[in-house]
C-alpha cells in the first residue's frame, strides 16, 4: 500500500524536456485500497493530484486486476479558467497467469516508447 507521501522527480525518469525538480504529494486520503495526494505547490485555481487505485472486474474464475497510477495537473488557461491535462498508466491482467515481471517487460515497454523517442510530441499531434 502506497499510506504516504510520494516525491516525485520528473526529470529521472521523463522524457527529455521534463521540469528537473522533485515534487511532493502529501497523502490526502485512502479508501478501499485507493489513495490520493495533493501536490504540496497545488493551489485552488491550479490543484495537482496523484491518484493510485485499484479493482477487480469480470465473472468468478475470470477476474481482471485492474491498477492506475493517474497525475491530474490543473493550470490556469489565457481565459482565466483551469485547465486539466491528465495522464495514466493502467495495468490490466488476469488474476492467474501473468508473472510480475511480465507486467514489467509490458510497462517498460510503453514507457521505452514514448519517452525517449519523442513519441509524446508525436502523440499531441495526432500520429499514430
Amino acid at each position: 500500500m502506497f499510506d504516504n507521501n510520494v516525491a516525485i522527480n520528473p526529470a529521472t525518469a521523463g522524457p527529455s524536456g521534463s521540469t528537473s525538480s522533485s515534487k511532493t504529494y502529501r497523502l490526502r486520503n485512502i479508501d478501499q485500497g485507493n489513495s490520493d495526494r495533493v501536490r504540496e505547490d497545488s493551489t485552488i485555481g491550479a490543484p495537482k493530484t496523484l491518484i493510485v487505485g485499484h479493482r477487480v472486474s469480470g465473472k468468478k474464475g475470470e477476474e481482471l486486476d485492474s491498477h492506475v497510477v493517474q497525475v491530474v495537473h490543473g493550470y490556469v488557461g489565457t481565459d482565466g479558467k483551469t485547465k486539466l491535462i491528465k495522464a495514466s498508466l493502467t495495468i490490466t491482467l488476469p488474476r492467474d497467469t501473468i508473472t510480475l515481471q511480465n507486467a514489467i517487460d509490458a510497462v517498460g515497454t510503453v514507457m521505452t516508447f514514448v519517452f525517449p523517442t519523442g513519441a509524446i510530441s508525436m502523440l499531441l499531434n495526432g500520429e499514430s
